[in-house]
């Protein structure tokens, strides 16, 4: 249970959160006649409450690493030339360029993405914020999420429905549509497969976004709107403090 209670922790979630999915295992496990020994309780019990007390000293730890355009150019560069591998990059790039969570991927609808001269019109109609989004071609074409769109759609048929389906062992598209689990850990595997230092979320896309458009210098309102993040939002604020951080150092330019 302690080695749960970490895995969780490695995936970047809050000690709250954690503490519910252990004590729906152990409620499951009880359920199932499994014997569970109280000492592995009070050992999970004491990892948590480590968890919990780092968590709380740094506003932001246990926060989503964030995915940096040069970490989404080796996701795509790792995708494999297969249907599987489309959509994989299709979700790396777009959902990095409409700061995407998971949910919003998982929800996304054909029809809810416009094809226009100057790239996508992409609406987000699900989740905590929805709103029109604005996407151009990219300047690379490989990353491009424009270009990665397009591609996917050809290559699919998708011409209706979710955007985003279960591919098979065969290559073959299955089922109508995906959850946002299901996007968590396309996203993981393929961050995996790129040889990412971190673990490849969900929130990484988004985080990333808004995290690379700091550091690029980019407006607060054009990001608060390309994220549809409330104006003054404390979470962008904790996403510009961790770019904060490297961008202002001190110790930067001193010739070390």
């Amino acid at each position: 249970m302690v080695s749960f209670v970490w895995w969780l922790a490695a995936h970047s979630l809050d000690p709250d959160t954690i503490a519910n999915h252990v004590s729906g295992a152990v409620h499951h496990l009880q359920a199932e006649k499994v014997i569970v020994d109280p000492e592995h309780r009070k050992l999970a019990a004491a990892a948590l409450r480590k968890y919990r007390n780092s968590f709380g000293k740094d506003p932001l730890a246990g926060r989503a690493h964030p995915a940096m355009p040069d970490d989404i150019a080796a996701v795509v560069e790792a995708c494999p030339e297969t249907l599987e591998g489309l959509r994989d990059r299709t979700m790396a790039t777009l959902g990095f360029a409409i700061a995407s969570r998971a949910s919003d991927l998982a929800n996304l609808d054909v029809r809810n993405v416009q094809r226009v001269g100057q790239g996508l019109i992409v609406t987000v109609t699900t989740g905590k914020t929805v709103g029109v989004v604005d996407v151009p071609y990219g300047d690379h074409a490989a990353t491009c999420p424009v270009r990665n769109w397009d591609a996917w759609i050809a290559e699919s048929g998708i011409t209706s429905g979710r955007a985003f389906r279960k591919i098979d062992r065969n290559d073959l598209i299955v089922g109508k549509g995906i959850g946002a689990q299901a996007v968590c850990e396309i996203l993981k595997r393929a961050g995996v497969r790129a040889g990412l230092d971190f673990t490849l979320t969900g929130h990484s896309l988004r985080s990333g976004f808004a995290t690379a458009a700091f550091l690029a210098g980019k407006p607060r309102h054009e990001i608060e709107q390309q994220g549809r993040w409330a104006p003054g939002s404390k979470a962008l604020d904790r996403y510009f403090r961790r770019a904060e951080r490297w961008k202002s150092n001190p110790l930067l330019g001193l010739g070390l």
